[in-house]
This record gives C-alpha cells, sequence and structure tokens, in this order.
C-alpha cells in the first residue's frame, strides 16, 4: 500500500521515511485548511484567503510527488504542470471566470498531472483532489458556496464540515497504518537481502579461494576460444602469469602438431560432447609440457557460449610412460634377439614363456615346453638338489639367486647352464620365476671372459651389494648400478651427471681429489680407502672406495671406475669398540664411589712425576695425603650409605679446588692423595687449606631432622732430590698423623 500511495526513489530507510514523514505533514495540512475552509463560510471576509491557501498546499503535494517519482530528470515539466493547474484551482475557488468553466479546467488539469506522475499513487491523489473539485462544484450549484456572496445557514455549513473531516480523518489513519506496515515490511526485506549479500560474498570467497589454491588449473574460454579466467596456478604449469594469458586464444599457447585434434575437440564440445584429453603446450621457457584437461561446455538456451574445466599437469607421467613402453621395446627386443635363454614360470613351476635361445639350446619347439614343468629338463639325480633350490626362494621369498646345473636336451645330450632365477612379485606374493640362463658348458672354466660379457656384467652390477661407479675426469657420474643410488639416497637418473663434489664436504672432497689425481698421474689402481659422503637426506656414511683409470682404445684416460663400500656400520663398531677400550681404561684406573684416580694409576702417575723432577732440578712437586676424621664413628652411627656419601662428597670438593694440571686419588678407605705438579709446600699449603675449608662447609643429613659437618686431616710435603719413592709417601703420611694429633682438621707440614 505504502508503494500505492508514494512511489519511492531513495535507496535506504531513512530516505524513504522522510518522504513518508513529508507526504502525512502535507495530507494532515490540507486537512486543516478545509476544515478553515469551511469554518470560514460563516466569516465572508476570510473565505477567499483560504480558498487560495488550499490551492497552494495542494499544488505543493502534486510537486513533492513530482519530485518523488521522477527526481529532477522530469521536474521542469511536472512543475509546469502544477502551476497551470494551481492557476486553474484559483480561478475556480476565487470566481476569477466562470465558475464551471474553471472547476472543469481544474479536474482536466488534475487528471493529467495523475497520469504525468504515473504509477497508482499518482491516479490516486488526482482522483481524491478532482473528488474535492466536484465537491466544490456541488456547493457552488447547491447554492452552499456562492462564488460572490455567502450566505449559508450554520446547520448546513456544520454538515458538510463534518463530513468532510471524518473523511480526511480516515484517509490519514488508513495512510499512517499502511505505511507503518509496509515500513516494517520493508526492514524484513532489507535484513533479508542483506543477509543474503553476505552469504553470498562469502560463497564467492570461498569459491575463490578455493580455485587460486587448487593445484589443478581452472580456466573458462568463450565460444571464440578466447580465456575469459585462469587460475593463478597456472604459472606453475606453463609458467605464464594470468594478464599473459587471459584475453587471448587459448590455441596460440597449444604445441602446433596438436592444435588441429584441439580445434575438433572444441567442435565436439560445442556439441555437448564431454570426454577427457590430453595434448600439448608450450611453456614460456619453450619447453614442452602434456596436460590432461576435463572440459565442460557453457549452454545457454540451447546456444554454446564458451566451456569451463580443469586442466593437470601430466608430463612427468608422460615421460614415465615413454620410458617404460621405451624399456619394454629394448627388453622384447632383447629377449628375443639375446643368445641367452630366457624364461618365466608360474609358482608352481611351470613355463608361461620362453625365447627363440632356450627353444634352439633345449631342441624343443615352443608347444612342447609351454604348460609342462620344469622338472623335463633336470637330470633324475639333479631333481631333488634343484626342487629344494626352487622351494627355498619360493619360501623364503629371495628375489635373486643364481645357480649352475646341466640340463638334458631333447635329443639326451647335457648341457650346463648358469642360471639366475629372479622371483616375480604381485602385492607381496609370488606369482613366477624369470630365469636367465647362459650354456656354460663349454666356457666353465672360461669363469674370467664370461664375468667381461655384457649380460654377466649387468647382472653382477644390479645384484652386488657394494655400489659401481663411472666418472669422467672432472668427477661427473656417467654410470652407477643401484647399489651407489642405495648408498648415497638418490635415483639412477639423478646421479648421472652429478658431480662427486654434490654428495661430500670440503674436507672430503680434498682427499677423494687427491686419490683420484694419484691414479690419474700413476695409472695405478688403488685398493680401498676411507672417506665420508653426505646422502640426500644429509646424514652421513663411511664408505671404501676403489679407483682404478678408464682408458679409451687410443689409450688417453677418459675417466674413472671404481667400487664403493658401506662401512658405515664398520666405523660405528670400532668406535664402540675404541670407547669400550676407553672406557675399560678409565673404570681400571677410577674410582666408581669416588670418580677419582685409584692407588694403582696414583703411584704410576707419582713415578712419573719423580721422574720428571729428577731430569729437571729446578721443577718441584709437591704431595698432599688427606684422611676423614672420626670416619669410622661417622660410618658406626649412620651407615656406610652415608660414609659412601661423604666420600663421595669430598671427591667432588677435591676436584673443584683444583687446577688442570693437578690430580687427585682415592688412596685407600677414607685416604686420599693429591698430586701438585710445579707447586712448592707452600703454594700448595693454599691449595690444602681451601679443600679444609670448603669440605668444612659441606652439611649432610645422615638422620631426619640432624644435620652432621666433616672435617678432613692433610699432610703435605714436598719431594726431596733423590727421595725413594715409598719414603717420599711415608714422610707426607706421618705428616698428616701429625695433623691428626695437633687436634685435627689442620693442615700440617714440615715448613
Amino acid at each position: 500500500m505504502m508503494n500505492l500511495l508514494i512511489p519511492p526513489i531513495f535507496d535506504d530507510e531513512d530516505k524513504t521515511l522522510v518522504a513518508h514523514h513529508l507526504f502525512i505533514i502535507i495530507w494532515t495540512l490540507m486537512a486543516v485548511a478545509w476544515l478553515a475552509l469551511l469554518i470560514a463560510v460563516i466569516l465572508p471576509e476570510t473565505v477567499y484567503r483560504w480558498l487560495l491557501v488550499v490551492g497552494v498546499i495542494e499544488s505543493a503535494g502534486l510537486i513533492l510527488l513530482a519530485l518523488n517519482r521522477y527526481g529532477h530528470t522530469r521536474f521542469v515539466s511536472n512543475l509546469l504542470i502544477v502551476i497551470i493547474w494551481a492557476v486553474a484551482t484559483g480561478m475556480a475557488l476565487t470566481g476569477g471566470g466562470t465558475s464551471s468553466n474553471a472547476m472543469t479546467i481544474y479536474l482536466i488539469v488534475v487528471l493529467i498531472a495523475g497520469l504525468v506522475l504515473s504509477g497508482k499513487a499518482g491516479l490516486i491523489t488526482a482522483a481524491l483532489c478532482s473528488l474535492t473539485g466536484l465537491f466544490l462544484v456541488y456547493l457552488e450549484y447547491s447554492g452552499a458556496l456562492p462564488i460572490n456572496r455567502v450566505s449559508h445557514t450554520p446547520l448546513t455549513l456544520w454538515i458538510a464540515s463534518t463530513i468532510y473531516i471524518a473523511i480526511i480523518i480516515s484517509l490519514q489513519y488508513l495512510a499512517s497504518r499502511t505505511i507503518r506496515n509496509a515500513l516494517k515490511q520493508l526492514r524484513r526485506e532489507l535484513k533479508e537481502r542483506q543477509r543474503a549479500d553476505a552469504a553470498l560474498r562469502e560463497s564467492e570467497e570461498k569459491y575463490r579461494n578455493l580455485v587460486e589454491n587448487v593445484s589443478d588449473v581452472i580456466y573458462e574460454i568463450d565460444s571464440q576460444g578466447v580465456v575469459i579466467y585462469i587460475s593463478p596456478v597456472v604459472r606453475d604449469v606453463m609458467g605464464y602469469e594470468q594478464a599473459d594469458i587471459v584475453g587471448k586464444k587459448f590455441i596460440e599457447f597449444v604445441y602446433e602438431d596438436d592444435r588441429s585434434r584441439l580445434i575438433e575437440r572444441f567442435f565436439e564440445l560445442s556439441e555437448g560432447i564431454e570426454y577427457p584429453f590430453e595434448y600439448r603446450l608450450i611453456h614460456k621457457s619453450g619447453d614442452i609440457r602434456w596436460v590432461r584437461t576435463k572440459t565442460t561446455p557453457i549452454m545457454e538456451g540451447g546456444s554454446f557460449k564458451g566451456a569451463r574445466g580443469t586442466l593437470i599437469d601430466i608430463t612427468g607421467r608422460k615421460q614415465t610412460e615413454k620410458a617404460l613402453q621405451q624399456s619394454e621395446e629394448r627388453y622384447r627386443t632383447l629377449v628375443e634377439n639375446a643368445s641367452d635363454i630366457v624364461f618365466r614360470t608360474d609358482e608352481n613351476g611351470y613355463f608361461t614363456f620362453v625365447n627363440p635361445a632356450a627353444l634352439r639350446v633345449s631342441g624343443y619347439e615352443e608347444g612342447e615346453v609351454i604348460g609342462k614343468h620344469y622338472k623335463m629338463f633336470i637330470r633324475n639325480d639333479m631333481f631333488k638338489e634343484a626342487i629344494t633350490s626352487f622351494a627355498n626362494q619360493l619360501i623364503k621369498k629371495i628375489p635373486n639367486t643364481y645357480t649352475e646345473y646341466p640340463i638334458l636336451t631333447k635329443e639326451g645330450h647335457e648341457v650346463w647352464l648358469g642360471q639366475n632365477t629372479q622371483l616375480i612379485m604381485k602385492e607381496d606374493r609370488v606369482t613366477g620365476f624369470q630365469a636367465v640362463a647362459r650354456d656354460i658348458t663349454e666356457r666353465k672354466r672360461m669363469e674370467k671372459e664370461l664375468s667381461d660379457s655384457e649380460e654377466k656384467y649387468r647382472l653382477m652390477l644390479e645384484n652386488i651389494q657394494d655400489g659401481y661407479y663411472e666418472v669422467d675426469l672432472l668427477g661427473n657420474l656417467t654410470f652407477n648400478n643401484p647399489s651407489l643410488s642405495s648408498i648415497l639416497g638418490y635415483s639412477k637418473e639423478e646421479l648421472i651427471g652429478m658431480n662427486n663434489r654434490q654428495y661430500m664436504d670440503e674436507e672430503n672432497a680434498k682427499k677423494v681429489f687427491r686419490a683420484f689425481n694419484t691414479v690419474y698421474k700413476t695409472e695405478e689402481p688403488t685398493s680401498l680407502f676411507e672417506w665420508e659422503l653426505i646422502r640426500r637426506d644429509r646424514t652421513k656414511a663411511f664408505v671404501g672406495c676403489s679407483v682404478s683409470l678408464i682408458k679409451a682404445p687410443s689409450g688417453v684416460p677418459i675417466g674413472f671406475r671404481g667400487i664403493v663400500r658401506d662401512i658405515t656400520y664398520k666405523k660405528k663398531a670400532e668406535e664402540a669398540l675404541q670407547h669400550s677400550e676407553r672406557r675399560y681404561r678409565e673404570l681400571s684406573i677410577i674410582d666408581d664411589l669416588t670418580q677419582l684416580y685409584n692407588s694403582r694409576y696414583f703411584y704410576h702417575q707419582l713415578k712419573g712425576e719423580i721422574d720428571r723432577v729428577t731430569r729437571y732440578e729446578e721443577q718441584p712437586m709437591t704431595l698432599l695425603l688427606l684422611d676423614l676424621d672420626n670416619f669410622k664413628q661417622f660410618n658406626d652411627a649412620y651407615g656406610h650409605v652415608e660414609g659412601d656419601q661423604v666420600l663421595s662428597r669430598l671427591g667432588q670438593v677435591v676436584k673443584r679446588c683444583l687446577r688442570q694440571t693437578d690430580s687427585a686419588y682415592r688412596y685407600g678407605g677414607e685416604e686420599f692423595t693429591i698430586l701438585l705438579p710445579m707447586t712448592t709446600s707452600k703454594d700448595a699449603a693454599v691449595t690444602a687449606e681451601r679443600i679444609r675449608t670448603e669440605f668444612k662447609k659441606e652439611t649432610f643429613s645422615p638422620a631426619p631432622g640432624k644435620d652432621v659437618h666433616v672435617t678432613v686431616s692433610i699432610g703435605l710435603g714436598q719431594y726431596k732430590q733423590q727421595e725413594d719413592m715409598k719414603a717420599f709417601v711415608h714422610r707426607v703420611d706421618q705428616l698428616m698423623y701429625q695433623a691428626k694429633q695437633n687436634g685435627k682438621d689442620s693442615v700440617y707440614s714440615e715448613t
């Protein structure tokens, strides 16, 4: 109903409320004016003035509607119409002309204004104004409102004014209630629209994040093949940024040989035919990239408008497929043309394939062998051994075995074969065996020549545990076996062309260079020399490496070859052994309780110090001998466990008080000795006093709530030239007993 009264042009709720409030004010003023008009009929001198006021107010109402409906674009035309209408109204109401003619013009102009304003609101307003005019005509012709003179009874005026006021009040009430309801509905609609807008923005943000972060390239093209959109990940596939591609025909980036196929696929897509398609693109660098696309046509009204889809880089897969195809082709050619016997059996030993060489050696036709058990070729006396070997490899799932055994040909001749048998696995289940065998009947004694043959060489390299390498003179790998890949952690393809400096540090690189340089200059191979390499996962491994020179047929050195053996375990075992030996030596000379050296090591060290003092007469050496005071009583009172705590603590205090060149020993029981090289008895007394006072500060709690301090008595003496070692120790021991006799907890020396 609100839209029927006022067609809103405002964009938000507040401006619409202003328009509605103005509308109600205008209608209220009109009602008051008409009430004043009817009252003014009683007072003739004011009637014409009030009629003019009514005309102006009604004109203002139409001006507001015109502005609200059309804004400024049609303001002038509407304003002219309203002015004409206002003039006509004035003529009709003031007697400016024939009353009926003026009123007719008034009615026509009001209807025209309603049509110009358009919409239901304009028509309703025009109708209300027309009714007002008709009411005035009625008053005129009935004599109730003469133009030139007013003379009516109060009762007639009162009835007419009452009816009009009732109509106006009713219209105001209906309009006000309708506006309130409409505003409530408007608020609900605005909130719903805001929620919908927020949900839409959130959905668009999620979709944008998905498109920009997914690993596949997402794109959209129009019906002419021009790129409308492509996701940022395209730079990883093609090397281009989005701006480099959007707006251009996608065919420009397609490899030339694939363009015709892609155009055909585009026409099929325009007909609604969908299926994945693989083709090549030109990378920004000029490289060729294989991609796989899955595209969906965009149809509108049955008309093809474009397509959108995803694009995946499959270059790696294509390269793998090509390498696999080439490998299979080489394998087939090798097998069919090989001089060696190649055959396969199922897990039970029945032949499923034999190559021409196997048929040639055995003398059988293919149909006579396929589906037969391998025992048809085994000598009776060898059958049990063959079955045992076969079962052992099957049960233990040994990947590869090598055996040499005789077989019987169709004519009954015996042929010796050297056979390498490999398991054929599928999902950790043995499904068969594949064997490569060679006639070694006449070459049994030619092991060395056989090992130099290409097949034997290949089998050896693929199955030995040691790594095999070949490098050029600059140290770049030109060949390696799988074991070297396993040791270094790189694939064979990654290693080819890699320089040996890439998997060793600077120190080891210099060491390896010196070894290789020696081989180059002397042309003599080296035995295993040890160095440390860095694996791909950055862990380190010790290896033993042999080096020999590779020469061209002309005799010119072209590279190096050798064996690399992982000796990390050996190195760790050696280090563990060395640590164990070192630990053993430490345990043999160190007292477990005090972590000081024991008495046996004391005499060993004392002898060395006496030899030094004897050799260098000017260098002094002093010995301290310590004994815990009243230690037996402490043990008797609190037990040996607490006594051990005292001994251990004294060892810690002694260590803290000594220099790095000094050494302390547990001499026996609660007695300790300390050797102070390059120290006079005077300087030694300072060290002894520091030990005594520091230990006295130590607090022991042998029983709950009881703190005890233990003291130590120390004797010290400086070594005298040519003095016997035992006499020297005895002299210092007596000095220690002298400290005991002097009241304990003291340091005693000869000076």
